[in-house]
């Protein structure tokens, strides 16, 4: 028999599973600015906030049926509105085989994301203000459970985020070169941090408990120390990305088949929308200034 490796996350949506039922796949997702929210529990995007302030959030599968959240927000100053954003995505997932075998399977899990986190501070006048910018409050994580006892977190997170995943640490370039992280006379602090989780797993095909997994976002504007705001401009961009894939390994054939919770099609937002984004909230930033002068 040819041995061939199953592709990847097959979607559940009219497979019959006599052994364990796939719940439907848990989504929620949040895109809020100051007093103003938007809410939604289905599949696709959430895109809200008015004004110059920008957020949205793309909950669903790739063509390659693999489960995925991808974010975007960004404003030309915190002080007119301060997008921020969370999602969730929780789905249950199971191996069933042709024969009925109760063995234990091996299968690989790779879970891939990153986030890109861009912070700001443009002074109102130089040499003027010592000020101590915090850093952006942002994360993607993932939580395995399985049904042989194997479970795990991990992701990567920044700010006040506790998600259990792997801390990660801004690049600052405050305009005073120092450890005090002083933006006197502005600068930037960003964020550019992927991963790629794969490990395997033994899950019992055929089983009443089903597997699952959970991810998360979460992004939120920074704060600091002083209102910053009030003495300059303050943009603020971030992105981030979480997907997962499970494949059978290729040594138990194709008689094994990956059943998951119904996840329809979305598409995967193209990273040179977080750039158009930002070159747009260059020139509301540039306006500001020319009335700021005025």
């Amino acid at each position: 028999m040819r041995i061939r490796i199953l592709c990847l996350v097959l979607l559940a949506s009219g497979t019959s599973n006599a052994f364990a039922e796939i719940y439907p796949a848990t989504v929620n997702s949040n895109v809020y600015a100051n007093s103003q929210a938007s809410s939604s529990r289905s599949f696709g995007t959430n895109s809200a906030v008015p004004g110059p302030g920008t957020a949205q959030i793309t909950i669903g599968a790739n063509a390659a049926g693999a489960a995925f959240i991808a974010t975007a927000a960004a404003t030309p100053n915190t002080a007119i509105t301060s997008p921020g954003l969370n999602a969730y995505l929780r789905y249950d997932w199971n191996v069933t085989s042709t024969d009925g075998s109760t063995a234990p399977v091996l299968v690989h899990i790779t879970t891939s994301g990153w986030i890109d986190s861009v912070h700001e501070f443009t002074p109102f006048q130089l040499n003027t203000y010592n000020l101590f910018p915090s850093w952006m409050n942002v994360a993607v994580a993932a939580t395995l459970a399985t049904n042989s006892g194997d479970t795990r977190t991990y992701g990567l997170e920044s700010g006040g985020v506790f998600y259990g995943g792997t801390r990660v640490y801004p690049s600052n370039n405050w305009s005073s070169g120092d450890s005090t992280n002083n933006a006197m006379n502005g600068g930037s602090s960003f964020i550019n941090a992927s991963f790629i989780t794969t490990f395997d797993a033994w899950v019992t095909p055929n089983s009443w408990q089903t597997d699952s997994i959970a991810m998360s976002v979460y992004t939120d504007g920074p704060g600091g120390y002083f209102p910053i705001n009030e003495y300059g401009t303050e943009p603020v961009r971030t992105s981030t990305f979480i997907q997962t894939a499970i494949t059978v390994d290729a040594r138990y054939g194709s008689q094994y088949v990956v059943n998951t919770s119904a996840m329809p099609v979305a598409a995967v937002p193209e990273p040179a929308t977080n750039a158009l984004l930002a070159a747009g909230l260059l020139g509301l930033v540039g306006l500001a200034r020319c009335r700021k002068n005025r």
